[in-house]
């Protein structure tokens, strides 16, 4: 089914058309809904609930939006958007769980230490990754630096990207995937440097 047809079956249809609008979204985009579970988690349990709990919240999310006669799907595909809105809930759930770590109620005060260690463990460790990885992206040559910085830390599509250096998107992802295959080597030496003695 079409973007255009899944939307206006969403919007207008009978009850049979958003039955169907509703299942073409979640057969097209219930792996993405896997995968950004299993992105945001540490372990893969209760995958596949906690991905469909994750399709039902970003569905409510879009049927509001699509309530609103004056939104229209721009330049992006409706999958593109769904995902966007899924990762979204999905980091934001991340952040409401991270605050209930931090606020201990009732626990004893042995789990409370042990729980305080863990959280303090795994900031730790991410600050360690995101350090290290600030450090490879400094390591790359200016271009690659500026190409990773618009695209993924400015969101500027790679459309954007390839109209202001006046090139075509293809080269400029083409590009982009060496400059990505250097950063993830120079990451993985940083993060595991030889011992040559």
């Amino acid at each position: 089914m079409k973007d255009q047809e899944i939307i206006r079956y969403l919007r207008r249809g009978s009850t049979l058309q958003r039955n169907q609008a509703t299942k073409a979204l979640l057969e097209q985009n219930f792996a993405n809904m896997c995968k950004i579970v299993l992105a945001y988690s540490a372990s893969s349990a209760e995958t596949e609930s906690n991905a469909t709990e994750l399709f039902r919240d970003s569905f409510v999310a879009l049927y509001r939006t699509l309530q609103n006669p004056q939104w229209s799907l721009q330049s992006s595909q409706l999958s593109t958007y769904f995902y966007s809105i899924a990762q979204r809930i999905q980091s934001k759930k991340l952040q409401n769980r991270r605050k209930t770590l931090f606020n201990f109620g009732d626990i004893s005060p042995k789990h409370e230490q042990k729980v305080s260690q863990e959280v303090y463990e795994e900031t730790l460790s991410r600050s360690e990754k995101v350090q290290t990885l600030q450090h490879a992206i400094v390591k790359l040559d200016p271009k690659c630096q500026e190409l990773i910085k618009e695209h993924y830390y400015s969101d500027a599509s790679w459309k954007e990207i390839a109209e202001d250096e006046q090139s075509a998107p293809g080269a400029i992802r083409k590009k982009a995937f060496k400059c990505i295959q250097k950063l993830r080597s120079i990451y993985s030496t940083l993060k595991n440097p030889r011992n040559d003695q």
